[in-house]
């Protein structure tokens, strides 16, 4: 007997990720002339950054560079930096992933030393990774009916969302930015930061039109002779039209805007003075879109005129369960472990990572940030130190969720520290974050069926006498005796789905 099976896909989003391709480095530098001898180290930095990412049959390829930053106490007790560049590029195998996929990266150092060999060479090792994910898309098809005029399927209706369209796109963007007149022209940048928000993003017939904001900040020693520490933050409006085929306007987009890569290069003006500071970023907008659909899938069957032979499976459904937006600013408390701060030098965010976690009927986003404090101490010292800041952040879901799926970020806008006396520091932290926590529920559903010819053919009666017990499900009546629902119903004046009390009930046959 053949049966018209209607079916429908449903689609998520695996990230699959590659082994973490490591690149070790180890220098021998010597200062150049126009940096002052060292006196005191206080940290070494190695920041990695991709401008190109080159995908081959089963490889991909990122191409950047490591920017090497030394920042030290000169022997004038000045804060004093020096920066060399070198090559970074790492291949990593991704085997078995569709053409389809898109595919991202993103850059951790593992760690970084630094010893002064003399007060003008330096040694350096440490050791940088790439991470390379692959977003591939997970197709599953279901049964929602089966066409057989002997077929009886019990059906499961809800809501749930599927992913339509996902994508990467990366764009430069590049400004050329005067500092204000009340401030000293640039020497050389100890620090610098780059982060870009997201405003608003509007889907239009695969196209997706972002706006927001580019923002660059920098921490320099002046050119003067006092080598004076001044900061600089500088803000460039993001329009960009991104092509994301599939994408339509009725789509709930997920935008994770990144700076992937950051080119500072300080510049004179007309009076010859380092006024101008040439900026230049690779801006990556990950893409994803989500729609909300109703479904109705098959979760049990059986045919009044034969056997089925079904096939059951369990998989996820996935509804939106809760979105993360917010821009906020914390206080967080440290202490510099017997070590105190007079005054604070500069405060910035070195890494930051964050979770989301199901409590009962709570959310916890869960922030880790690692922050780097240029500081002086009691004794009038220059000083490094780095703490490790947590929060939580929470969110009411009213019920609790099987399984979370959602891929969390937090950008931090702004950080600043202020002494607290002692050994305490209260550092100031703005962040943003805006993403959607989906709950996937396993369902068990039908995912073929066809007649068993093995099966023994059931005796056909006129009429059955049942006696089943409060709570029996009229549905497990009808399939036993291979009679449908309505028929009971109807024969018993059943109006409910199952026996409400202890009885005998007449089963029809059909």
């Amino acid at each position: 007997m053949d049966f018209e099976l209607k079916k429908e896909e449903l689609s998520a989003l695996k990230c699959v990720p590659a082994p973490p391709a490591e690149q070790s480095i180890d220098l021998e530098l010597n200062l150049p002339d126009y940096c002052s001898d060292i006196k005191r180290i206080l940290k070494c930095f190695a920041f990695p950054s991709v401008n190109s990412l080159r995908k081959e049959e089963s490889s991909i390829t990122a191409s950047g560079e490591i920017v090497i930053r030394l920042v030290y106490v000169n022997s004038e007790e000045k804060l004093d930096c020096f920066e060399h560049k070198t090559e970074l590029s790492k291949t990593a195998e991704l085997k078995d992933i569709p053409e389809s996929a898109v595919i991202s990266c993103d850059c951790e150092t593992e760690y970084i030393n630094c010893r002064a060999a003399s007060r003008r060479r330096i040694s350096i090792d440490g050791s940088v990774c790439v991470i390379f994910k692959a977003h591939c898309f997970e197709k599953t098809e279901v049964i929602t009916q089966i066409e057989n005029s002997g077929a009886q399927t019990l059906q499961s209706e809800e809501s749930i969302a599927c992913v339509t369209a996902a994508g990467e796109k990366c764009f430069d963007m590049s400004e050329t930015a005067s500092l204000p007149q009340d401030t000293e022209p640039i020497g050389k940048i100890v620090r610098s930061l780059s982060f870009a928000t997201l405003e608003s993003a509007k889907a239009v017939s695969g196209k997706l039109l972002i706006k927001g904001e580019l923002v660059t900040e920098v921490f320099y020693c002046s050119d003067s002779a006092q080598m004076k520490l001044e900061k600089f933050r500088h803000s460039m409006p993001i329009s960009q039209i991104v092509e994301i085929p599939n994408l339509s306007e009725d789509d709930d987009c997920f935008v994770k805007l990144s700076v992937r890569a950051l080119n500072l290069q300080p510049r004179s003006d007309s009076s010859g003075s380092n006024r101008l500071l040439e900026i230049a970023a690779k801006v990556c907008a990950l893409v994803k879109g989500t729609a909300e659909k109703s479904i109705k899938t098959v979760t049990d069957c059986y045919s009044t005129c034969c056997a089925l032979k079904a096939d059951y499976s369990f998989v996820d459904i996935c509804k939106k369960a809760y979105t993360f937006d917010f821009n906020e600013t914390y206080k967080k408390t440290a202490e510099l472990s017997g070590r105190s701060a007079s005054s604070i030098i500069d405060a910035q965010c070195l890494k930051s990572s964050c979770n989301v976690a199901s409590n009962g009927e709570k959310l916890e986003l869960r922030i880790n940030i690692l922050a780097g404090l240029i500081f002086i101490d009691a004794d009038s010292n220059i000083q490094y130190a780095e703490k490790d800041l947590e929060l939580t952040v929470d969110a009411n879901v009213h019920k609790k969720l099987q399984k979370v799926l959602c891929e969390p970020y937090v950008t931090v806008e702004k950080i600043e520290a202020s002494p607290l006396g002692g050994e305490k520091v209260q550092f100031s932290l703005t962040l943003k974050a805006r993403f959607n926590v989906f709950s996937a529920e396993q369902r068990r559903v039908c995912m073929a069926v066809k007649e068993d010819e093995s099966a023994q053919k059931p005796e056909r009666c006129a009429l059955i006498i049942c006696y089943p017990k409060k709570g029996e499900k009229i549905w497990n009546i009808a399939k036993r005796y291979g009679s449908t629902c309505k028929a009971i119903a109807d024969e018993n004046g059943i109006s409910g789905d199952e026996i409400e009390e202890d009885k005998m009930i007449m089963i029809p046959c059909v």
